[in-house]
């Protein structure tokens, strides 16, 4: 752990001021003769500051501590929540202003403590830091909290001014949804965030605003000079926007404006490409990016454009715009704006590792690109990627590079960072431990990650705390020693380092840890939910791939999997149940998609199915090929406009013209030379299908990149419908189709056992 240089601490202590500063008793037994103190006409945060200020020390105290505003009389002693008067009355002066809206200074003043700052989150945060910082309290989950009991609190000398480094800080995690988590955690945007909360820092346009700024269903048709011109031609699908014709710029700019105008709440108006490459490669575009050395160079003159056409304005708003993928590079002379803000991502990089000590290539090119953002930006955010957005559930060991990577940023001037992580489901792998040590860090990035680690596994999961932390050890002992990388869509056969020895050490871990809390139903149920990934790991990488770990029977159509794959899946879709898990991936897949997808794996009797009157199938399978800019969401080629179509002897990409987004139709027939239990293994990209005899064996139409999955089907000797669907975007990972059956080893399909319908 590398701690930060002193500049960049988040407590900054106040030069003493000519006023006497004195322990202070806040309770004595259980009996407190102290008040809480806001301003006459108190901001809604500062309500809820003295609220709860008003109920922890109830609860540490045993104590009741009434509220009054600053109308009442002056007492002796008092904690005084940003009350104007009276600091004024005790000759205290604080620039409030120079704190902005979240900093703070505790004061303890003869038998006052004062806690100031502004009414928007400064008091609030600073009722937090009191209890946080120096009483203890912690907020763990939205449901698990350790608050100490006192009954005599003595609280030593303070004079402390404390202003967050970061003016963006979000843990992205669908656990921690909960507004009063977020503010307890001094988290400062959220989705349920009110102004009792303080709000949130509000966008207006996430982010890939492109085809939402000049839409091309709008626009094409009379302007396709608008949009990217790739390989010679204007994009109409998947395109970018050409970002060097004035009238886009023009066209952004005023919607900008609009949106500016339209919604005066939010701060931050997101002019951003599409989540997707194609960049212009017009002449324009690209002697600009040439001159910059970065495709950014296009980008940040719009958005530079923009900002400045706005700045007048609306002075106090911001355009961001991202530094992502192919735009990541920052430009060699252009400079953002004042008014700009860049987002800076790190999606290709390895996360089980911190940025700075990991020799992948994508990380050192990374931390070139931040340091070289540092240098030309004020306004630096970063957008981090701490999950697997492909498996939720897969283990993911990135914990602890996230205190080593916060503290990277604050030393490169960062002044923002959202760390993305398990949004769209419940109960992701350690995701609720992930989110109180990012929002730890991000409002003190000098925290100890042990501590941070330990504090929460002690409350959250008991007795079984010790267990948890060993099968947190053990995967970031095996990535670490073994210089494995993660990345944030690893898929299951890509994780080697859940070998068989991890996942049956892992297994044993948490048998031990439900063991340990089996008389504590509410630990115990929290410790399930942690066995999720275990389980989902054992199927993924178990159960699943090009080899079939079950046992079948031919006569009587049975498949059996192996006894421990079978228990893990269906206590994994039990518990996955009872814990309102949503989705199992950042595309869309439900819970119930899965559960499909696992009774392959599950032990179960198929029904054979009759075949196909044989005279009517002739050598070959019918293939037809198909081109596309962008696929139809639905993911049926049946709006498509065939480019070629053959008999072909096998299933295979021998007739396409391009390496990316294109497509095929295999349709004909299958020969099963005896009767049995046929299984299929099927690697393609996402969107990709396979059918037997008209059953779905093998559905990736919700996958990512490719990856193999095998089904089973039953067959009575003869021929068979057969339909293949394959779709490639661009990761050029091919199509592989093999097949086992009765007295047959995994093979390649043969030209003899594929057929077509004769019309």
């Amino acid at each position: 752990m590398r701690l930060l240089q002193s500049a960049l601490f988040l407590v900054l202590m106040l030069t003493p001021v000519a006023v006497v500063s004195a322990r202070l008793t806040l309770s004595e037994d259980g009996r407190t003769d102290y008040v809480i103190v806001t301003p006459l006409e108190p901001s809604p945060s500062v309500v809820r500051a003295a609220s709860e200020l008003q109920a922890f020390l109830g609860q540490i105290t045993g104590a009741v501590y009434r509220i009054v505003t600053e109308k009442a009389p002056i007492r002796e002693h008092e904690i005084v929540l940003g009350a104007p008067r009276r600091l004024a009355a005790r000759g205290v002066t604080i620039d409030i202003p120079a704190l902005g809206p979240e900093g703070y200074v505790l004061k303890t003043i003869e038998g006052t403590l004062v806690v100031a700052g502004s009414d928007v989150r400064g008091v609030m945060y600073g009722v937090y830091g009191l209890l946080t910082d120096h009483l203890g309290c912690r907020w763990f989950t939205p449901t698990v909290s350790r608050i100490p009991r006192q009954p005599t609190l003595r609280l030593p000398e303070l004079s402390e001014r404390v202003v967050p480094a970061l003016e963006y800080r979000w843990p992205a995690v669908r656990d921690c949804y909960d507004a009063e988590w977020c503010t307890r955690n001094r988290v400062n945007v959220g989705p349920k965030l009110g102004p009792e909360h303080g709000g949130s820092v509000t966008f207006c346009g996430w982010a890939h605003t492109f085809e939402k700024l000049v839409p091309a269903e709008t626009y094409f048709d009379a302007h396709p000079e608008y949009f990217a011109q790739v390989d010679g031609k204007r994009l109409r699908a998947r395109t970018q926007l050409c970002c060097t014709n004035k009238e886009v710029v023009r066209l952004v700019t005023e919607g900008i404006r609009k949106r500016m105008r339209e919604n005066p709440s939010a701060t931050y108006f997101s002019v951003s490409q599409n989540d997707w490459g194609n960049h212009c490669q017009c002449s324009s575009c690209q002697e600009l990016a040439a001159r910059e050395e970065s495709q950014m160079g296009p980008v940040l003159q719009l958005v530079n454009s923009v900002a400045d056409a706005v700045r007048g304005e609306f002075p106090g708003k911001r355009v961001t715009t991202l530094a992502y993928q192919w735009s990541r590079k920052p430009p060699k002379t252009i400079r953002p704006v004042s008014n700009v803000t860049i987002r800076l991502c790190s999606i290709e990089c390895c996360f089980s590792h911190p940025f700075t000590d990991c020799d992948f290539k994508a990380n050192v090119s990374f931390c070139d690109d931040i340091r070289g953002w540092a240098a030309i930006c004020d306004n630096l955010w970063i957008w981090n990627y701490t999950t697997n957005f492909r498996n939720y559930f897969l283990p993911h060991p990135a914990l602890r590079a996230l205190n080593d990577d916060i503290q990277f940023f604050l030393a490169h001037n960062v002044k923002g960072v959202y760390e993305q992580d398990t949004k769209l489901t419940l109960a992701g792998e350690m995701s609720e431990l992930g989110a109180y040590m990012m929002a730890r860090f991000l409002w003190d990035a000098g925290y100890d990650e042990n501590v941070a680690i330990n504090e929460f596994l002690d409350v959250v999961y008991g007795n079984a705390a010790g267990h948890i932390r060993a099968y947190i050890d053990l995967l970031h002992d095996k990535v670490q020693a073994e210089k494995i990388h993660l990345r944030c869509f690893t898929r299951p056969k890509a994780a080697t380092f859940l070998d068989r020895a991890v996942l049956d050490e892992a297994n044993r871990l948490f048998g031990l840890a439900e063991e340990s809390v089996s008389g504590t139903p509410e630990v115990l149920k929290r410790v399930k939910v942690a066995r999720l990934p275990v389980d989902y790991a054992h199927v993924e990488r178990l159960g699943r791939g090009d080899t079939g770990l079950c046992k079948i029977d031919h006569q009587a159509f049975t498949v059996e999997p192996l006894t421990d794959v079978t228990v893990h899946a269906q206590r994994f879709l039990t518990r996955a149940k009872a814990a309102g898990v949503r989705t199992l991936r950042e595309q869309t897949s439900t819970l119930a998609d899965y559960e499909k997808s696992v009774s392959n794996l599950l032990c179960r009797r198929l029904t054979p199915h009759e075949p196909l009157v044989a005279d009517r199938v002739k050598p070959g399978i019918r293939a037809t090929y198909f081109e596309v800019d962008a696929w139809p969401g639905n993911g049926t080629f049946n709006e498509l406009t065939p480019v070629a179509e053959a008999i072909k002897p096998r299933i295979d990409l021998s007739m396409r013209k391009r390496d990316r987004m294109f497509g095929f139709l295999f349709r004909g027939a299958f020969l099963a030379s005896a009767d049995g239990v046929y299984t299929f293994h099927f690697r393609a990209e996402g969107g990709s299908e396979l059918r037997v005899a008209g059953e779905t064996i093998v559905d990736a139409r919700r996958a990512g990149a490719a990856h193999a999955v095998q089904g089973h089907v039953g067959l009575r000797k003869g021929w068979h419908p057969l339909w293949v669907r394959f779709r490639e975007f661009g990761y050029n990972d091919g199509l592989d189709l093999r097949w086992s059956g009765p007295g047959t080893a995994v093979s390649k399909l043969a030209p003899g056992q594929l057929g077509h319908i004769a019309p």
